[in-house]
């Protein structure tokens, strides 16, 4: 089993709870069903584009690693490859022993608290 890493657009289209039931069948359903299991999940929420794609501005995204076998990522890739809801994946290879990374909320909360402290030493 190797270790990788996936970020994900969902259309835009759908509304946020449709979009966690994508992701729920057509990412972690489809790495779980190839012998792969999720360590980290990460809904992100509707994010605007740096540029258009497909003629539009919008999507869902999503951050994951998981253990798979090697196998399995072909099989995962082709099955994302013609499912019409996804926008754009890209699934790299991660260090085994990497940690797990940072909620995107966690990270927001960090980088706002850094900001104010920064503020308040410039005053």
């Amino acid at each position: 089993m190797k270790k990788y890493e996936i970020m994900a657009i969902i259309q835009n289209e759908l509304s946020e709870t449709e979009a966690l039931e994508q992701v729920k069948t057509s990412i972690t359903g489809k790495i779980t069903e190839f012998g792969g299991k999720m360590t980290f999940e990460d809904f992100w929420g509707s994010r605007g584009f740096a540029y258009k794609i497909n003629n539009k501005k919008w999507g869902y995204y999503f951050v994951g690693q998981f253990d798979a076998p090697t196998d399995a990522l072909a099989k995962l890739q082709r099955d994302m490859n013609i499912d019409t809801q996804i926008v754009r994946f890209l699934i790299t290879s991660v260090e085994k022993n990497a940690p797990a990374p940072k909620k995107y909320a966690d990270m927001k909360k960090e980088n706002e608290t850094m900001e104010k402290k920064d503020a308040d030493a410039k005053a």
